[in-house]
Parts: C-alpha cells; structure tokens; sequence
C-alpha cells in the first residue's frame, strides 16, 4: 500500500508557532486527519470495499497501539481517501510516532493483514498543546479549526461558525526562526522570507557543482508531482519512473531501468537496464536490457527481448523481438516476428516477416507472409507466403515460394503451385491450378503438371512438351548423342494398297507393307484393313492377324496382341482392320502392315488391303 498523510491547516500554524519557541495550551481533544493512499494486491491496482485498521504505536515494531481504531473504505482503481480521528492528546506525547495500518475485505470475519513496515509521524500534531509567551491558555476542546498568526497575536477559531473564540497577545514586533539564520516573518504576517539558501522559482546563479543540487540525501526517492500526482520520480535503485501514476519499477530486483511516459506499465523482478518508452499495460519481467517501445498489453521476458509496439504481442526469450502488430509472439532465442497478427516463431533465430496465423518452427526458417502457413522442426526451410502451405517434420531445407496448400515433407524438396507435394528428398514438384493434389513418387525427380502443355522457346504449347527454337538448331539430345532438331525427313504419312498375301504357317506381311524412314527416333502408328475368304468346300479356319514392323532386311516383329483363330465359310469373305503403335525405335527405314499366320491352306478367296503409317 502506498499512503499520503495530509494533516489540518491549524496543525501546520501550531508547528510553526513550536519552532519559534512559543506556547500554546488546549484541553484534549480528536484531531481529524485526511488520509490517503493505494491499494495494490498482486502487484496491481485493486477495487472493492475494504476495513482499514489503523494503530498508534511508540516503536517501529512490537508494542500495543496507544489508540486503535477501524474505518471503511471504498477502493477505485488501486486509490482511496478517508479521515482518520487521532486523539490528539496522544499526537502530542513524544513517545507515539508511528502508524501500523492492517487491511481485510468489507465484512469478512478474516484477521487484518498487517502492511509494513510502519509509518513514522513527523509533522506538527504534538503542538496542538502549549504554551504562549509563558502564559497559560485552554482552547475549549474539539472547538478549534485553526490556529493563526495576525497583529501580532495569536487567535483561535470555532471549527462551526470561524468566529475568535480566544486570542493570545503579546507577540513582538518580528519573529525570527533560527533555521540556518535564513527565515524571517514579518509582524504583520504576510510575509515569509527565505534570505540565503534554497532553489529560486525564477532561476539560480552561483552554484557549485556537486555541491550545490536539487534531491535527497537520505536512501528516499526523489518526486516531481502535477496536481499532487506522481509523475517523475528517481528511485534509489537508479530507475526512473515518469508518466502516470500507476507505472511501476519493482518492488524489488530492477535498477538502472526507466519508464519514460504512459500508464499501468511496469517493470518487474531482475530487470536491470529495461525500458518502456510508454503506451499501456505492458510489462517486462527477467528482462535485462529489455525495451518495449510502446503499444498496449505487450509483454518482453529475457535479456535483451524487444517488442517494439502494436498489442498483445511478447518476446519471451534473448534477443526475440516482435516489432508490432497484434497477438504475435516470438518465443526462442534471437525468434523474429515483424507484424501481421497471431503470428508466433518459435525455433532459435526463426523469422515471419508478416501475414496472419503463420507458425514457424524452424531453426532458422523463414515465413515471409501469408496466412495459415506452418514449418515444423525442420532446418533452414522457407515458406515465402501464399495460404495453408506447410514444411513438414525434419524437411530440412525444404522450400515453398508460395500458391496454396503447397507441402514439402523431404529434405531439399520444393513445392509451388496448388497441391504440389515434395514428398521426397530432393523433389521438385510444380503443379497447375488444378484442384487435386500432385504428389512425388521417388526421391529427385523433377515433376511438372500442366494441363495446357510445357512449352520451351514456345508460349503456346500444342502438346504436353512443345519444344521451339531455330529449326536444324535447336532441339533435343537423346543418351545415345542423337540431336533432334527437325522433323523426320520423309513424310509422316505414309499409305500402300495391294492385294492380300495367302497367309502360310510362318507369320509374315499379309498386306503389301508400308515403308517409312526415320531420321531421328520415333514410334510409328500403323493402320491395316484387309479381306480374307475361302471358296473351297468346308472354308478356312485359324487365322491369327497383328501388326508387325522390320527394319530393312531384318525379321518380323508383331505389336500387340491382335485377333487369332478366325474362320470362314466356303465363298464368304470377311474384313479385318486392325491399329497398332510400335515401340520407340532408332532412326532407320522400316517396313509396317498387317501380318499373320494360319495352319489352314484353304484361305484362297483374300481381296484388297489398304495400310495407313503415322510417325510421332
């Protein structure tokens, strides 16, 4: 509890008159004494109605209370104010000089809290009673208000109507006070002079340094009030405290500090050499050359922990900072969070720049902005913004530049788009803005989805890889060394008719083949149609078709799996088409169409074929 005792006019007179070595005499009587002070309870501010019990004692410890008496009070915002009825009869003994007060809530049964240590009573209510110029003289008990010097006596005054109810003459012309040789009143009392020492309102001249200065020289703190309210004070452990009344430094294990303006800030246990600039309700607690710069609500804990602004952020380790925005936190040593809200960096030297919700884990990992973007415990990863993009568990070094719901969950992979997932070491995933994910499967590869085609040297892809350039220039290298720069040199296209081969037991070209070349390696598509009957008695049976292809002068190779064991009866004739594509094949010429074979020699009733070959 911290306490004002404010004591009535007529006791201030009687003091002056006691210095002067006058006397003045008066019954017993109570002495009405303003007081007021703050409550605090937990080390803040308190609100509520309370019993204040306040004891007389003769010593700074133990004893019984030469008078105890109990008030209520009424606590607003930690402040109070009550009147104390002090026997006067006992303020004027030498031997009581001490106020305990306990405190306990309104109407509880509890026993008071006693607060500590008690307060020595220094001003002048032990002159209430005297003696004047030798003669005796009896105020009428609890009638005196004041008490003033006037034509040089002293009067009394009726504390109901202000009327003289005793005057006390005699006094001479001057009365000086031996207080240095320095304070003189006038014999009409209205003047007050102080001749040779004290600081002047309208400026000082002739100082001395070290000698001369304006402070206390007891262990006390030093005070500058506005409208009797604190508002710089020098504290003897070195702190500074300005602004209002409710900025803190302590109670205990804070020096060298300083709050310079705002309200309700404090600084707390073992924080030498914090700062709070100002704003409101911001704290520092175990935090060595702290600095909250202002804002609301903002906490820093740990040497050096800076939270520059904004509300409801904290730095909570060495070296965190948080330079503003709102609800932010970095929690780990030399954690970075430059502003956005709900942000929180929580792995040694982790970073978010901004954004909103993002949660960095990484050790020095970085988010640059976004929203609802997370790296687990993961080395050096970086998500630089987008949304719910996320650096899984142990991917170190893994990295997302942005899109949406992007995940790298292998060590060096990489993610962009929409739902790419990196989710082996050293993949590279990049997806289109198709809403489905697209994922690695194996460890280094590069992936690309791209539903509109990948173009190089071409911004308007016709196929799922277009590449552009100069033509007999730029291409494609294959392993084996061969360059692709053009397209192949006969035509794509090529197409034969002819009449059917009479199919034997050894597969062969049934139709008259078509023949292609190939100046670079490619895939032929090959298209055959042909008719096949029999006019012998009981027709033919077992006929096997497919597609076939031989590079000139070598043997038959079929594609696929055709259609086997046909039959036809005698003087009918059927027609067959068949499509294949062979496998890719080196550059050469090659011969393509339809081949077959049958164990039946009846096959004797066969027309036209036609064959169609494509090369891609």
């Amino acid at each position: 509890m911290k306490t004002k005792l404010r004591l009535p006019k007529h006791l201030a007179s009687a003091g002056l008159l006691a210095a002067a070595g006058l006397t003045l005499s008066a019954a017993p009587f109570f002495l009405p004494v303003t007081y007021q002070g703050r409550l605090d309870h937990a080390g803040l501010p308190t609100d509520g109605s309370y019993e204040l019990q306040v004891g007389l004692f003769s010593a700074t410890s133990g004893g019984s209370p030469a008078q105890l008496l109990t008030n209520n009070i009424v606590v607003s915002s930690g402040l109070f104010t009550t009147v104390l009825q002090l026997d006067g009869s006992e303020l004027q003994n030498a031997t009581t000089d001490w106020l305990e007060l306990g405190v306990r809530t309104n109407g509880s049964a509890a026993a008071f809290t006693i607060l500590t240590p008690r307060q020595e009573l220094t001003y002048a209510p032990r002159a209430a009673r005297a003696d004047v110029a030798g003669l005796a003289t009896d105020f009428p008990e609890g009638a005196v208000s004041s008490y003033h010097i006037s034509d040089g006596s002293i009067q009394a005054q009726d504390i109901g109507t202000g009327e003289v109810v005793q005057s006390v003459n005699g006094l001479k012309d001057a009365v000086t006070l031996a207080a240095g040789g320095g304070i003189t009143i006038s014999p009409a009392g209205n003047t007050l002079t102080i001749s040779n020492s004290g600081w002047r309102l309208n400026g000082n001249a002739g100082t001395t340094a070290g000698a001369h200065f304006l402070g206390t020289t007891d262990n006390q703190p030093l005070e500058f009030r506005v409208n009797n309210q604190r508002r710089l004070q020098f504290d003897t452990n070195a702190n500074v405290i300005a602004g209002n009344t409710f900025n803190q430094a302590g109670p205990t294990g804070v020096n060298l500090s300083g709050i310079l303006s705002g309200i309700d800030n404090q600084i707390r246990a073992t924080s030498s050499g914090a700062v709070i600039v100002g704003g409101s309700e911001n704290a520092i607690t175990n935090g060595v050359d702290a600095v909250i710069g202002g804002g609301r609500h903002n906490y820093a804990r740990g040497f050096g922990a800076t939270v520059s602004g904004g509300v409801d952020n904290s730095a909570r380790s060495d070296r965190a900072t948080v330079a503003g925005g709102a609800g932010n936190e970095a929690g780990w040593d030399s954690s970075f969070v430059g502003g956005g809200s709900e942000n929180s960096a929580q792995n040694g030297a982790a970073a978010i720049v901004g954004g909103k919700l993002n949660t960095n884990r990484s050790a020095y990992g970085f988010i640059g902005a976004g929203q609802s973007n997370a790296i687990a415990v993961a080395n050096a990863a970086t998500v630089a913004g987008g949304e719910a993009n996320s650096v899984g568990y142990a991917a170190d070094y893994g990295t997302i530049p942005g899109g949406y719901a992007n995940a790298v969950n292998g060590a060096y992979g990489f993610a962009a788009g929409r739902r790419a997932q990196a989710n082996h070491a050293g993949a590279f995933v990049w997806a289109d803005a198709q809403d489905a994910s697209f994922a690695s499967s194996a460890t280094n590869q590069f992936l690309i989805r791209a539903s509109r085609g990948v173009g190089i040297n071409n911004n308007n892809p016709t196929a799922a890889l277009h590449v552009g350039g100069t033509a007999g220039v730029d291409g494609i290298r294959f392993p084996d060394g061969t360059l692709q720069t053009t397209a192949a040199a006969a035509s794509p296209l090529g197409f034969t008719t002819g009449a059917a081969v009479t199919p034997t037991s050894i597969v062969a070209f049934l139709s008259p083949p078509t023949t292609v070349t190939l100046t670079r390696p490619g895939r032929i598509q090959v298209t055959s149609h042909c008719a096949f009957g029999s006019s012998v008695a009981g027709g033919a049976h077992n006929l096997n078709l497919q597609i076939a292809y031989r590079p000139s002068g070598g043997a038959t190779t079929t594609v696929g799996g055709g259609v086997l064991g046909l039959t036809a009866a005698q003087n009918q004739r059927h027609l067959y088409g068949l499509s294949g594509l062979t496998p890719l094949l080196g550059a050469g010429t090659y011969d393509v169409g339809l081949a077959g074979s049958s164990s039946s020699a009846n096959w004797n009733n066969n027309e036209w074929c036609y064959t169609t070959a494509v090369v891609y």
